[in-house]
């Protein structure tokens, strides 16, 4: 039977109550823990006092597999007091960092990037942050410059499908022209972004600031389309996820569309692209039991090793379809990284296993496409009407077009000689 840990501290009243099995945020906060005293003693062996000391131990409790109960309990005597325990709570956790850096995941001095571009921009002017605003400048005042990029430096995540330009009905979102891949690779490398690999990813979880501006190119599905894009773009290091059962057939899931062969996936990694896990059905995880989803995932890693001798690092889920326990799997398959299509940027502070993916779509132009790249996030919904209303109107004036230079083709062509005569 697991030990159950009671946390003591205060949570403002406008806010939901506390996950103990999530990542905290300002807002919430633990001042205290009671236990089994030889249990907390020795997990709290290292640990610094206040608030950050006892989330830390807090979290090493439920990692030890101890259940957590909150009480609560505490009011805040002021506001001023309020923002001074969450400028404690700030300082404090870039210590319990250099403690124990493998906490950052769990921790709330992790959770920078897990919040909208507009809400990072507030929390720099703490005043009119509130609490969010004191606990960041606690963090910012105790942290070194090296430690401020690491733990707010990151990384977006772009999400490809079809590179063909078909445009059939009802793949809009999913299928880009392959010359506007060109130009947004183009862009990627005249602009200095870094294109990361899995090595980089896994230096940046390992401690490592990285470039300030990095990108991940990313393809589901491993469709027989990406092929020759890929290969003309394989030095921006893509990664590509592939649902090994549907090699060389069709993607029952999307429209039957032809799936890259054995030979040309090989091709793609011979020439520097990088190959991940995607099931072996594209089956949706969460929906189906335990073992089916073991042997979807864990299979797929085994049909990449068996045929190219390729160990996958990443995978990524299905639909961006997960939960704790598909989180669990991905990891016993021997999975470093894994990708969901949730969109944000990514950082030290990220899960390896819940990285976030921002999805690029036919309708993007030059600068809705550098945003994504920027923000890890979709454009401001007037925006994003506002290119679908651009590329509706795009569409319609091109039918005339291409109807004209098919009349045109056709009037041009010349006459078929007739027929010499039957022999008698």
């Amino acid at each position: 039977m697991s030990d159950v840990v009671d946390l003591h501290g205060l949570l403002l009243p406008h806010l939901a109550p506390f996950d103990v099995s999530a990542r905290l945020r300002p807002g919430t906060v633990v001042t205290g823990v009671s236990g089994r005293p030889e249990l907390l003693e020795e997990q709290a062996h290292d640990l610094p006092d206040g608030p950050a000391g006892a989330e830390a131990l807090a979290v090493r409790l439920r990692r030890r597999g101890a259940r957590l109960r909150w009480v609560g309990g505490e009011v805040a005597r002021s506001r001023r007091a309020l923002l001074a325990l969450h400028r404690e709570w700030g300082r404090g956790s870039v210590d319990v960092l250099r403690a124990d850096p493998s906490l950052l995941t769990e921790l709330a001095v992790g959770g920078w990037l897990e919040a909208g571009v507009a809400a990072r921009a507030i929390r720099r002017v703490p005043w009119l942050a509130g609490v969010d605003g004191a606990f960041w400048s606690g963090v910012a005042a105790e942290a070194t410059t090296e430690e401020r990029r690491r733990l707010t430096r990151g990384y977006s995540a772009l999400l490809y499908h079809r590179l063909a330009g078909e445009s059939k009905p009802g793949q809009e979102r999913l299928d880009l022209p392959p010359r506007r891949f060109d130009a947004q690779m183009q862009m990627l490398r005249r602009l200095g972004f870094s294109t990361l690999t899995t090595e980089d990813l896994l230096a940046r979880r390992g401690g490592q600031a990285g470039a300030r501006r990095a990108a991940v190119v990313t393809v589901d599905d491993a469709l027989a389309d990406i092929v020759e894009p890929l290969r003309r773009h394989a030095a921006m290091r893509p990664l590509v996820f592939v649902t090994t059962g549907a090699v060389g057939g069709q993607a029952q899931w999307f429209d039957e569309e032809a799936v890259s062969t054995w030979e040309q996936l090989a091709s793609l990694q011979h020439a520097g692209v990088e190959l991940g896990g995607h099931t072996r059905s594209h089956v949706d995880l969460p929906t189906t039991d335990a073992e089916t989803a073991r042997l979807e995932i864990a299979g797929s890693a085994e049909d990449l090793r068996d045929r190219l001798h390729v160990d996958p690092v990443a995978f990524a889920y299905p639909h961006g379809r997960w939960t704790g326990r598909e989180r669990e799997l991905v990891q016993r398959a021997g999975y470093s990284l894994a990708f969901t299509t949730q969109p944000g940027l990514n950082g030290a502070g990220t899960d390896p296993l819940a990285l976030r993916r921002v999805s690029v779509k036919a309708w993007d132009t030059r600068l809705s496409f550098l945003w994504k790249v920027v923000t890890g996030e979709q454009p401001p919904r007037a925006w994003e009407r506002w290119l679908l209303l651009r590329a509706g109107i795009g569409r319609r004036l091109a039918r005339p077009r291409r109807s004209a230079r098919a009349r045109e083709r056709e009037t041009a062509r010349p006459a078929e000689a007739p027929l010499p005569p039957s022999e008698p």
